[in-house]
């Protein structure tokens, strides 16, 4: 059973905070483009297409407390209460109780199994909300919804983000209940329409495409290209990134694109699926090396035991490709675990 939020160990942030700068600002100056901007838009309210509002934010606090982060599962349970969901409903979900009905129990069941991957999800449980009453496009949006859940979790805990105490506290007072009905607009999801003129080319095209077509697609599709084209580690570093999480999680598709991406990058498809097999470090650059043996710890984990890992990273690459491994590592456990719905 997954951890409830007392449960969970947390270590110090990751990174120091520079002198007279919010924590906020701080990171954000200290990420890379693609990255400040996927982080910075997490804390813009959810838009959604096609799938209910109370579902998709019951997917997403599922999945936080799955991935046992701290930051993104106790600010989730918070924003839940604000939007009128009371304790014993929250508790109901973090206990996996029986639940009202049958949709939001399959929701619940979805959201826990493709979080976690282990056992890994198939096309069959997504088909099984679309039996139990979602539209297709609504059942991608869930699905979306969690994997977009996985990379705020990662990169939260990877950083060790501080918990946001005064937001969970607030539903606690009267002059906290006050004050969410005000800020629960800020919070609250909305349905916009699908957006216009999205296109889905590019790398990890077919695996994007188990998104639907819903502003969390067009989220996912323009974080994969900024990220494919960061220069600040070598495409080779970055799909290997991907081919390993890729191998670990049984994500064909995924393990297929990095393989061809290192084709093309001079590591022909043998010779990757021996260095998968062995990782065996003569293979690898002295950074791919590091980058690799970090990777494998992201994909299932205790949050304390991932956050020293990356502190011991942070010291032996540096600030800056210590974070562009973070985000990589985020996306790439993203991917990898949305192409699973196609199998």
């Amino acid at each position: 059973m997954a951890k409830l939020l007392h449960e969970i160990e947390w270590s110090e942030p990751l990174l120091t905070p520079r002198p007279n700068a919010s924590p906020e600002a701080d990171l954000t100056e200290r990420l890379s483009p693609w990255l400040r901007k996927a982080v910075g838009s997490l804390a813009d309210p959810d838009q959604v297409s096609h799938a209910p509002l109370h579902l998709m934010g019951i997917s997403y606090f599922v999945a936080s407390q799955e991935n046992a982060c701290r930051y993104c599962y106790g600010m989730a349970r918070a924003i839940m209460k604000i939007a009128g969901f009371k304790e014993k409903q929250i508790q109901d979900l973090e206990n996996e109780a029986s639940l009202a009905d049958g949709l939001t129990r399959q929701v619940v069941e979805f959201a826990r199994k493709l979080a976690r991957s282990n056992p890994s999800p198939a096309r069959r449980d997504q088909e099984a909300l679309v039996a139990a009453g979602l539209s297709e496009e609504a059942a991608c949006e869930i699905a979306a919804n969690v994997v977009k859940a996985c990379f705020a979790n990662r990169v939260s805990t990877f950083l060790a983000l501080p918990p946001d105490e005064a937001l969970e506290r607030l539903p606690e007072s009267l002059f906290g209940r006050i004050r969410g009905l005000f800020l629960g607009r800020k919070f609250r999801a909305r349905h916009v329409p699908p957006p216009a003129g999205f296109s889905n080319e590019g790398p990890c095209a077919r695996t994007i495409a188990a998104a639907g077509r819903n502003p969390i697609a067009a989220w996912l599709r323009e974080l994969t290209d900024g990220w494919f084209n960061s220069p600040l580690l070598p495409r080779r570093s970055r799909l290997l990134i991907l081919a390993v999480i890729a191998r670990q999680l049984g994500s064909q598709l995924c393990e297929q694109e990095a393989s061809d991406g290192l084709a093309r990058e001079g590591l022909p498809a043998q010779d990757t699926q021996a260095l998968l097999a062995t990782l065996s470090p003569a293979s690898m650059t002295d950074l791919e090396n590091r980058l690799v043996r970090w990777t494998r710890e992201t994909v299932w984990y205790e949050p304390r035991a991932i956050q020293d890992s990356t502190r011991l990273l942070l010291a032996e690459v540096g600030e800056q490709r210590a974070l562009e491994a973070l985000g990589s590592a985020a996306l790439c456990n993203t991917l990898a675990r949305l192409a699973l719905v196609l199998q």
